[in-house]
């Protein structure tokens, strides 16, 4: 008994304290057939990649940025390799859900769409209390299993 108590409480501490980091990046394919979107947020920069419908060397992959509230959109333009793979970076300027039409002039593909959300540019305020979460719930968890062997003892003890 003491043992599953024990065993359980460290499985839980090891899920609480390794399975909180969540990747944060998005993918789009619309329509079907069309391009293959996927952004990368790091911070205030995003690496925005294209795998192009008819994979083919020299093929010019357009990238439209539509910014939070409909602003001016961004377009970057790059040549896809012999893979089909186009890739540019861009850098963040307001917070909120970005849009991205990816888009291939050249060739008779559907253009394909991605969004992605960024809150960089947020002001810090107070702190990251995280890991005194998983800290405490750890101890909490220890101090109970020592209750229980105490528990159990005491119990043979009068016995």
């Amino acid at each position: 008994m003491i043992k599953r108590f024990v065993l359980a409480g460290s499985v839980l501490a090891a899920v609480a304290t390794f399975g909180l980091a969540v990747p944060t990046h998005a993918t789009g394919v619309y329509p079907p057939g069309g391009s293959t979107g996927t952004t990368k947020v790091d911070g205030t920069k995003v690496v925005i990649s294209a795998d192009v419908c008819p994979a083919g060397q020299g093929l010019e992959v357009t990238f439209t940025i539509t910014p939070p509230g409909g602003g001016a959109p961004t377009v970057l333009k790059d040549v896809a390799d012999a893979l089909g793979h186009a890739e540019v970076q861009y850098t963040i300027t307001l917070n909120g859900t970005y849009t991205v039409q990816i888009s291939l002039p050249e060739a008779e593909c559907a253009p394909s769409s991605s969004q992605f959300a960024s809150e960089a540019l947020l002001p810090r305020a107070g702190s990251d209390s995280s890991q005194w979460l998983v800290t405490g719930t750890a101890l909490v968890l220890t101090g109970a299993g020592f209750t229980v062997v105490a528990m159990r003892r005491r119990r043979h003890a009068a016995a």
